[in-house]
């Protein structure tokens, strides 16, 4: 049996680190909405130009959009904070926060990928409309 000492539990500082990094997180999903936002607006002005599903397309895209980024931070939170729990069996000294970090930067590519899809679709919208 593992005898729980300090080096083998995450302690209250990795969890504060792990909720810092969270907030971090919650504030590139604000900016990801607010790109993702501006990129339907090209994007449905383009579709729907002269059209009266015009309004009615962007407000659905846009819940859309936001449903989405709100359904992945609260999975990215759960998926932070469980990479501070010790893994079943696990004889190794505790290395929580390594598995933290990573996470971290895995959920930060996964935002900053979807940034670089809002921005080119919308610079291929206005490509197209400038032609």
């Amino acid at each position: 049996m593992i005898q729980e000492t300090r080096s083998n539990r995450p302690s209250f500082w990795d969890y504060a680190l792990c909720y810092s990094l969270y907030f971090l997180v919650l504030g590139v999903a604000f900016e990801v909405f607010w790109v993702w936002r501006s990129a339907i607006e090209v994007v449905v002005g383009f579709l729907y130009r002269k059209s009266d599903a015009r309004e009615s397309a962007y407000m659905v895209a846009t819940l859309v959009a936001g449903l989405l980024l709100f359904i992945a931070v609260l999975i990215g939170e759960d998926y932070l904070r469980r990479a501070l729990a010790r893994r079943y069996g696990e004889t190794e000294r505790y290395d929580g926060v390594r598995r933290l970090f990573g996470r971290f930067v895995r959920l930060l590519v996964a935002l900053v990928a979807t940034v670089a899809i809002a921005v080119g679709a919308q610079e291929w919208i206005l490509w197209q409309a400038g032609r």
